[in-house]
């Protein structure tokens, strides 16, 4: 496709978009500073419009911030230089996701669905297929999609991605579309130090990254359509198919999704699942009681299956005694269920809680306790205090008996109404003294595990004094740091709801948790991690911990740094600074000089700089005085003064060296870089911004590779060396470009005016 075309398909694009606004050419106009004359120009697709163009556009036309992000994309050109062609390899992994739940054994009937489904392959209209199952609690949903998704793999050579989005959880907690974007980014391979700052480009990226792929996504248990629109990919090789209790109706009506509307099981269908599960011949021979049992469990799915597994374990019973077991097993669910046959449903989980063993009984009510979307082995030994292999054991139980589902992964999860259910048990069954112990217990096991992770990860870090862990809490120690990565990864979701649902009487843990999740989190879930954080900080507020409450200030601080609200950051860093002790104080003014020079204010970085070097001078912390001497050579740099600048930032690379950390090397060579250049050192400058790029490359920093490109480009440009400039800059917008960074329309027009090669 040629530029022409690009520019002519975003005209369409733009009009389409107009008039779905109501908005003639001239209101446009008239609402977002943009001429007629451009307007009609880029709608004709005579001219290809700039970034800042695109956003007021879509200002005016008060689009969704995804669909702003969208518009902006498709204005970018196809046209790449070979740098950049190679970088974007580089971050459209290899990785193939293979996410879909195992397919549940002995499926019949919804013929008539799968069929509906199968025609989601062969769209009738151009853009990403999108299909929806939706029905009442039980009806089997899930096990449709998983089915149907195992049925058409091979259609799908890039992946098959599944996401859980918690919309009807008892613990309340909605997965939001930034949480899951950020989890679809590390599905598809890339990166922290890839990812974009800000949730609309991350966003971007993930529709960039999946765009001209073949993917299936099944979107489970969504709460609505505001939950899932976001979440929906372009192009026209992936299919979305979303399940939900609610009806999607705005997903049917504008984004031409599908319909599947899944009800209970025809009476035929049912009796051919029970035949399938216990033997044809016994149906056969109690036909009647074989209809009694698919009326109590109302001709769900999820019900039946628990009948069959109950069966399956004891082949000797007549279903005449099944069915009589059942009727003496009367309770109540009706809220949750919202059908009539309620309390026959709630009839069958009793009759399968009862049949399990005592200590699987046990399990089965305190994993209510477990708010997260699944759990591991560790998490049920905690919250039972038995051991590994006796935990195992019970899980075992509970998923033969299909009151628990398990993953691939060997983590296990709960259906909602079992969950609820599980919930009363433990709560008429469980005294508040031993729920409380367990809970405690679980909140310990996450708590002491996350710590030990995070030393791994940020063994610079300023530890936290905690107490010892409750016996049988059962604790996980990694060894590596990538054991603790795949940790957080692993249990990220289920600490995030542990947080937030924990304070009641735990706030020493609120807080200690979200301190110990910060490096993790920092690392693009930067939504997350904010909203943890004031979690914690309220935690302090209660328990009227000073200290605690000054550590959570820091660590806001960063996290508004990171999404680049400059005035919150530094309200959080200022009242840091007033009762902190001394190196938390100095990694406050390391934070506090990056915010002046954000807005400006080059002197008064410097001297939070200087402050920060005197402090960590005199707790003799030399990581922290090396950082501190870059910052301080940085600032004076930015100031004029580079023969000082050059001595600074010397001496903490001759440091940084010297204490084997290489991320602020790497700094620091991009800092002397700078210097060497307005020393007019050019051999120097790219010298020391050559050292910068091989480090960055190393550990993937996709920000600071593009920075110390710009940079590179930038001497070069005093060298004459145009060939070079060219190159630097076509690498660099590579990177910005997936980054959505704002500068990358002036990156772009900076390379066209290099002209052709």
């Amino acid at each position: 496709m040629t530029d022409r075309d690009d520019a002519a398909a975003w005209g369409r694009l733009l009009r389409a978009h107009r008039l779905r606004a109501g908005m003639s050419q001239e209101q446009l106009a008239r609402v977002s500073g943009v001429s007629v004359r451009g307007i009609r120009m880029i709608e004709n697709g005579d001219r290809r419009p700039r970034a800042s163009t695109v956003t007021a556009l879509a200002k005016a036309m008060r689009l969704p911030e995804a669909d702003g992000v969208a518009l902006l994309e498709a204005a970018q050109p196809q046209a790449r230089t070979d740098a950049a062609s190679e970088s974007s390899a580089a971050v459209r992994s290899a990785v193939v996701p293979r996410q879909l739940p195992p397919a549940i054994a002995g499926f019949v009937g919804r013929e008539t669905e799968l069929s509906a489904l199968d025609r989601l392959l062969t769209p009738d209209a151009a853009g990403a297929a999108l299909g929806t199952i939706t029905g009442p609690a039980g009806v089997g949903k899930t096990t449709l999609a998983v089915l149907w998704g195992h049925r058409v793999a091979a259609h799908f050579p890039d992946g098959q991605i599944y996401i859980d989005l918690q919309g009807f959880s008892p613990t309340g907690k909605v997965v939001t579309p930034a949480e899951v974007v950020r989890t679809l980014l590390d599905t598809l391979g890339v990166r922290p130090a890839q990812l974009p700052h800000s949730p609309a480009g991350q966003l971007g990226l993930y529709r960039s990254l999946v765009a001209d792929k073949r993917i299936l996504m099944i979107l489970d248990n969504a709460r609505d359509t505001a939950q899932t629109r976001p979440l929906l990919p372009g192009g026209t090789g992936c299919v979305t198919v979303l399940t939900s209790r609610d009806q999607l109706t705005g997903l049917v009506a504008t984004e031409a999704a599908s319909p599947v509307v899944l009800d209970v099981m025809t009476a035929a269908e049912a009796r051919q699942l029970l035949a399938r599960r216990i033997g044809h011949d016994q149906v056969l021979l109690e036909p009647e009681a074989a209809g009694d049992i698919i009326a109590s469990c109302a001709h769900l799915p999820l019900a039946l299956a628990l009948v069959a597994a109950r069966a399956a374990v004891h082949p000797g019973f007549r279903l005449s005694a099944l069915a009589a077991e059942l009727r003496d097993a009367h309770r109540g669910l009706t809220a949750l269920l919202g059908v009539h046959s309620a309390t026959d449903v709630q009839a069958v989980f009793s009759w399968s809680y009862r049949a399990v063993s005592a200590d699987a009984a046990r399990l089965f009510r305190l994993l209510a306790l477990h708010h997260g979307p699944e759990l591991s082995v560790r998490a049920a030994a905690a919250l039972t205090a038995t051991s590994l292999r006796k935990a195992a054991s019970l899980l075992t139980e509970l998923a033969r008996a299909n009151l628990l589902i398990e993953d691939s992964t060997n983590r296990y999860r709960f259906h909602d109404l079992l969950r609820a259910y599980a919930f009363d048990l433990a709560v008429e069954h469980d005294s508040d003294d031993a729920r409380d112990a367990a809970n405690h217990r679980l909140l310990d096991h996450y708590l002491h595990t996350a710590l030990a992770a995070e030393r791994l990860i940020n063994p610079q870090r300023i530890p936290i004094d905690i107490e010892a862990p409750t016996p049988d809490s059962v604790p996980y120690s990694p060894t590596k740091r990538a054991q603790a990565l795949t940790w957080f990864t692993q249990e990220h979701r289920n600490l995030c709801a542990t947080v937030q649902r924990a304070h009641d009487g735990y706030d020493k843990h609120t807080w200690q948790l979200a301190w110990a999740m910060t490096t993790y989190l920092a690392a693009g879930f930067w939504s997350e991690w904010i909203l943890i954080l004031e979690t914690g900080l309220a935690a302090t507020d209660r328990a009227d911990d000073k200290h605690a409450h000054n550590r959570i200030h820091l660590a806001l601080g960063n996290a508004h740094i990171r999404v680049g609200n400059m005035d919150e950051a530094r309200r959080h860093l200022t009242t840091a600074l007033k009762r902190g002790q001394p190196r938390s104080q100095a990694n406050a003014h390391l934070a506090l000089a990056f915010c002046a020079e954000q807005q400006g204010e080059s002197a008064l970085a410097l001297v939070h700089s200087e402050k920060a070097l005197q402090l960590f001078t005199e707790v003799d912390f030399p990581v922290g005085q090396a950082k501190a001497l870059n910052s301080i050579g940085w600032h004076r740099a930015k100031l004029g003064d580079y023969d000082h600048a050059l001595s600074d930032c010397q001496r903490a690379l001759t440091l940084l060296h010297e204490l084997g950390e290489p991320h602020g090397e790497a700094e620091t060579w991009d800092s002397l870089g700078y210097i060497h250049h307005h020393l007019r050192d050019f051999d120097e400058a790219v010298t020391s911004y050559r050292h910068a790029l091989e480090l960055h490359t190393e550990f993937g920093n996709t920000h600071n590779l593009a920075k110390v490109y710009l940079n590179l480009a930038e001497t070069h440009q005093a060298m004459k060396d145009v060939p070079a400039v060219r190159d630097d800059l076509g690498r660099a917008l590579s990177l910005m470009e997936k980054l959505e960074h704002p500068d990358t329309e002036h990156v772009r027009e900076r390379l066209r005016l290099l002209g052709p090669r």
